[in-house]
């Protein structure tokens, strides 16, 4: 199999545009162009390069899955179990410690609890990590518990822990401070990664499934910003060319977009997203 540009010399080509208006009905995150009612189909396709790729970077660090924690009490206690859920949003850490600390103390003042949990900061910059300190409970330690959606690790904790052995909670005791064994990481999602199976061969596998990349757009701007890559950034993009095994007819091109980890990506309904692929044939 030919892999170098040396397939598309005296080729034909022609742009396809695959954006926002070509979402798949009832999706955020699946996009199909019908070529054969926007120009006709391509016949004796050779191959095809990833010209552009532009969206926004709109993806929050705090989602469904990592927006949650319980706070347990072992044994006899006067104090009420909480579960504190935090609202879906793009955070940095001053301001998600505020509105944590927030809604611990509203949780403990609704349960008729009279102890205080605060969550600061220790440490210089960049090594800055959470600490927990409470003080004033009947029962003498609290317990951070996980749960599927916890966002424990994003704050530091290591401790994955729920009552299934061997693994032991995060535990602070009343009056004695515990710090997080890691510095705060609230990095959302770092790429856009483009599969499609009518464009590429599988070439990635995961534990959810196996998939075709495409290519990737890296989420290099801040949050709000657009990201945008194009055909002479080489570092971005996956291959400089994808050849067909044999020449083949396209009648649709259609993409998904996944996260690092090959999961659908979860978009807001006016989230825009442009790709520019150049078909060789």
């Amino acid at each position: 199999m030919i892999t170098s540009l040396e397939n598309i010399k005296n080729s034909r080509s022609r742009f396809v545009r695959i954006s926002s208006e070509d979402k798949v009905v009832g999706t955020n995150n699946k996009f199909k162009v019908d070529l054969q009612s926007s120009g006709g189909v391509i016949d004796n396709v050779k191959g095809f390069i990833v010209h552009s790729i532009e969206c926004p970077n709109v993806f929050n660090n705090v989602a469904s899955y990592n927006n949650n924690f319980i706070i347990s009490f072992p044994g006899p206690a006067t104090e009420t179990d909480i579960n504190i859920n935090i609202t879906e949003g793009y955070y940095l850490i001053d301001d998600l410690i505020n509105i944590i600390n927030a809604r611990v103390a509203l949780e403990i003042a609704n349960n008729g609890d009279a102890y205080t949990f605060v969550l600061s900061k220790v440490g210089i910059f960049p090594n800055e990590k959470i600490q927990f300190d409470v003080n004033g409970l009947s029962a003498g330690v609290c317990n951070l518990f996980t749960s599927n959606t916890t966002i424990l690790p994003s704050l530091g904790v290591e401790s994955t822990p729920n009552a299934i052995a061997p693994n032991v909670p995060f535990t602070i005791a009343n009056g004695v401070p515990n710090v997080a064994q890691n510095i705060p990481n609230l990095i959302g999602e770092t790429a856009v990664y483009v599969h499609s199976r009518v464009l590429c061969a599988n070439n990635l596998s995961e534990a959810s499934g196996t998939f075709s990349v495409v290519d990737k757009l890296n989420l290099d701007q801040p949050f709000g910003s657009t990201c945008y890559s194009n055909f002479n950034n080489d570092t971005t993009h996956m291959k400089n060319y994808y050849p067909f095994e044999t020449k083949q007819t396209l009648r649709t091109v259609d993409i998904n977009l996944r996260n690092r980890k090959g999961d659908l990506l979860v978009l807001p309904s006016n989230f825009e997203f442009t790709m520019m692929i150049k078909i060789f044939s």
